[in-house]
């Protein structure tokens, strides 16, 4: 019984059938709506959550990607931790839109915000009530029709 072994000349003969490459400019480069990309952006953020990448997945469905000139997608972060996340993906971030939106001069660039508003401090109890107060000028009469007292 003769046994059939693959020769190398035979494995690099299909690797190099399987790995043409297609010039640039025959690559799709389809245009694409606002819709679109949010619908495979949100796909893309669920598929990370299953791959149990909670941050990445975090930094996608708290904001939406922004269309820049072109075919420029924009990504607004919140910290440092986020974009190192999407910088770790961002290869494969980038080909999965180009093939969905069949846009292969998609290009992804990643920024964190600049909003400190947004941001959570930490802030004492009576800072934590002041600043409240200011936005719903009610809670002075609530705390002194309670007698409410804050730890200071």
């Amino acid at each position: 019984m003769k046994t059939q072994n693959p020769s190398i000349k035979q494995i690099l003969k299909d690797e190099e059938e399987n790995s043409k490459v297609i010039p640039n400019e025959d690559l799709p480069r389809e245009s694409f709506s606002s819709d679109q990309l949010r619908m495979y952006w949100r796909q893309y953020a669920y598929q990370a959550k299953e791959q149990a990448q909670e941050t990445l997945y975090n930094a996608m469905v708290k904001r939406e990607p922004i269309i820049a000139e072109g075919n420029l997608i924009r990504i607004e972060v919140d910290n440092a931790v986020q974009m190192n996340m999407i910088d770790a993906s961002r290869q494969k971030m980038t080909n999965f839109f180009r093939e969905h939106l069949k846009n292969f001069d998609i290009q992804l660039d990643c920024f964190v915000t600049e909003n400190e508003d947004s941001e959570q401090q930490f802030q004492p109890p009576k800072d934590q009530f002041n600043t409240l107060a200011r936005k719903y000028p009610n809670l002075h009469t609530f705390k002194s029709s309670f007698n409410l007292d804050f730890d200071y």
